[in-house]
């Protein structure tokens, strides 16, 4: 898989994890949750803490520098994702202390402050990606096949040899 195609990668995945949380919250709010709901929030907050930064890095280290030495003109874009993905973080940790606060217990998750910060973090990606998508794309046209295996090859280096284990990202 090239860089780029990572990166989607990615992007795919977080949709699928903020899917996959919307419909645990929900269920953990009805009188018979699913036993399966508890797991997909705390894999959520897995995926936050440790795929979430490995792809941030990603774009930061390897993404953004190349396409931004191609395209200059790019650097105010790529400045402002980067100042886009500190806020992202700060939302997924937040979502992540409202998590701990249960101390593993699902009937003590403040599901209302877990639901607005999920939201959050949804919406605050969906801008991101907004702007994102379409850089990547541009990317995908002016970086070159060599450009692209290393940004692969960095990324894989980022996740050790077992891949990563975390499911993208």
């Amino acid at each position: 898989m090239s860089g780029h195609q990572r990166l989607r990668h990615t992007h795919q995945r977080h949709e699928e994890v903020m899917s996959a949380l919307a419909l645990a919250l929900t269920d953990l709010s009805s009188n018979t949750p699913l036993p399966s709901s508890w797991p997909a929030v705390l894999e959520a907050q897995a995926y936050f803490t440790r795929s979430v930064p490995r792809h941030f890095a990603d774009e930061e280290s390897s993404w953004l520098p190349r396409l931004v030495a191609k395209q200059p003109s790019a650097k105010a874009a790529a400045r402002g994702l980067t100042q886009q993905h500190r806020r992202l973080q700060q939302l997924m940790a937040a979502f992540s202390t409202i998590v701990d606060a249960s101390e593993g217990d699902p009937e003590r998750l403040d599901l209302d402050q877990a639901h607005k910060a999920a939201i959050a973090i949804d919406e605050a990606y969906r801008s991101h990606l907004d702007i994102e998508e379409p850089l990547i794309a541009q990317s995908t046209r002016l970086l070159g096949k060599a450009d692209d295996d290393a940004m692969a090859s960095e990324m894989i280096g980022r996740r050790g040899s077992g891949g990563g284990g975390g499911g993208g990202g």
